[in-house]
């Protein structure tokens, strides 16, 4: 069977990519967000909450294989789904409680914008000579370790190609037996 892998810049295209859809999500929720909701300071507030809860819905420190554990999120899909569904009770109870309701739109915005800032500036695509293909390295103290294999990054080891030659896929185990 042949492995397939995204070429490398279509991988460093993917959060942005994830951003843009993100951005364009929360654009549409904040359009239809009437004006006279806007202008209150409790929907600001509520804006302010549903970032955090975003922050906290993402893992605080990711795994490095044989390296260190992840520390995953301090907020689970069950509670989530509790804050979620306690707001839009709220919208429908009470109509000055709908600020509220229409600031959880910030969620996913600032989901989007924190889960870029993980993968564009916490992490660093880069040639894996133990994987054999481009893997996104993660910083332990002053090191890069592959996110995949845990192998520490060596820029002294080229990688399977040549810069001049371009990027070419990994190898099958068939190809080596040639």
């Amino acid at each position: 069977m042949i492995a397939r892998e995204l070429s490398p810049w279509l991988k460093r295209a993917g959060p942005w990519m994830f951003f843009v859809v993100g951005l364009l999500v929360s654009s549409y929720l904040f359009v239809i967000t009437p004006v006279s909701i806007v202008q209150m300071p409790l929907y600001a507030l509520s804006l302010i909450g549903s970032a955090v809860l975003a922050r906290l819905f993402l893992p605080i420190r990711q795994t490095i294989p044989k390296r260190r554990r992840g520390r995953g999120p301090l907020v689970g899909w069950g509670v989530l789904a509790l804050v979620w569904i306690t707001v839009a009770t709220l919208g429908r109870v009470s109509d000055a409680l709908l600020p509220i309701v229409y600031g959880m739109v910030g969620f996913p915005l600032a989901w989007t914008a924190l889960l870029v800032w993980e993968l564009l500036w916490k992490t660093k695509l880069l040639p894996c000579s133990k994987c054999d293909t481009f893997k996104y390295f993660l910083r332990d103290k002053r090191n890069w370790f592959c996110s995949n294999c845990g192998s520490k990054y060596s820029p002294h080891r080229p990688p399977y190609t040549s810069a001049a030659e371009g990027w070419q896929p990994p190898k099958t185990k068939s190809e080596d037996r040639r």
